[in-house]
């Protein structure tokens, strides 16, 4: 039998934690009102795209190796490609190359053969997309000392996000919207041909067209004068081969944003560096070339990267890069300000 006292005791530890948790409700609600309420949308159709050019690129040099002449006719917008191959009456050979790629299912016409992705691949690669977001968002968030408590998932298998800005953050609005919706990819790609004014000159050099292996991108105006260069569609190394990333000044004194390399990071430069002396590399963020450099040496370890920016600019960069790229583009959908009578379950 549960003692008169016991009973009492065990009595008030519950009143004393229901009142904690009101009155930690009662603070979530008076951080929140007169902030802002914002609907973000991953679009995970990017990452997807992203991921396909990723597994689809090791399966077209495989062919290519084997001397199948190819062409992709259809780019990987979607998740399903067409691929015109010379040597399509030799479907073993294609049928062996594909079939060890387990997440695509493929079909033969009388000139082409057609790939697409498995279904439930394409939704696992959504589900990933948006994990990462959150994650990579958080990190960000941390930076303004704003904790998981302010993002959260709209539901269960969405692709939206509600984020919450306490009223004390507001007037760092936009700064936060800024960082918290740049898709913070870098990467360094081989330069082919370029510069070009306009992207019909770049592409007379081949005939109209480039090969699945090429693209052309656009410098970013912010930084550099706008013109065109082919490039190699698959980078040398990428944000993620970067250990950290700090702010500096290049060597007349602009801000700059200065980078070490991890070490497979480095071994990758030193490889490419080595080889390619007196050629060049673009420095790309966010699919815009900042920055075109020779190489005159080997490089393996340290870098900067410079481009006309501004010391906030660099600083905000810096965060954006040591959090790590977004797997896909953020939309804004819906922008409120949070009233008293909002719960944190709208």
């Amino acid at each position: 039998m549960v003692s008169k006292k016991n009973l009492l005791s065990k009595t008030g530890i519950v009143i004393f934690i229901v009142s904690l948790l009101i009155l930690s409700f009662s603070c979530y609600k008076e951080d929140f009102v007169g902030g802002s309420k914002w609907v973000l949308q991953v679009e995970t159709d990017y990452a997807i795209k992203m991921q396909t050019l990723m597994e689809l690129y090791p399966i077209l040099v495989e062919m290519k190796d084997c001397n199948i002449s190819l062409e992709v006719l259809s780019s990987p917008k979607s998740q399903t490609i067409d691929i015109s191959c010379s040597a399509i009456n030799n479907r073993n050979k294609i049928s062996d190359i594909l079939d060890d790629k387990l997440i695509w299912r493929y079909t033969f016409t009388d000139k082409n053969v057609k790939l697409s992705l498995e279904p439930n691949i394409q939704k696992d690669w959504k589900e990933i997309s948006v994990l990462q977001t959150i994650e990579t968002l958080k990190r960000r968030l941390g930076s303004f000392g704003l904790n998981e408590k302010y993002l959260e998932r709209e539901d269960l298998e969405s692709d939206r996000l509600v984020f919450r800005i306490p009223k004390k953050k507001r007037k760092d609005g936009e700064r936060i919207l800024k960082i918290i919706s740049s898709l913070g990819s870098l990467s360094f790609k081989h330069v082919v041909t370029g510069p070009h004014p306009t992207e019909e000159e770049a592409l007379e050099e081949f005939g109209g067209s480039l090969s699945f292996d090429l693209e052309m991108l656009r410098t970013d105006p912010k930084h550099t004068k706008s013109v065109y260069y082919v490039v190699k569609r698959f980078w040398i190394i990428t944000g993620g081969h970067i250990a950290n990333f700090k702010p500096s000044n290049d060597a007349f004194g602009s801000p700059a944003i200065t980078f070490k390399l991890n070490d497979w990071g480095a071994r990758s430069m030193r490889r490419y560096t080595s080889s390619n002396i007196g050629k060049r590399f673009s420095i790309v963020l966010n699919n815009r070339i900042i920055s075109v450099l020779s190489i005159n040496g080997v490089v393996s370890l340290d870098g900067q990267i410079t481009g006309n920016f501004t010391v906030e600019e660099v600083k905000d960069l810096v965060l954006i890069l040591d959090s790590g790229a977004l797997p896909a583009p953020i939309k804004i959908l819906e922008k409120t300000i949070i009233k008293s009578s909002e719960k944190k379950s709208e």
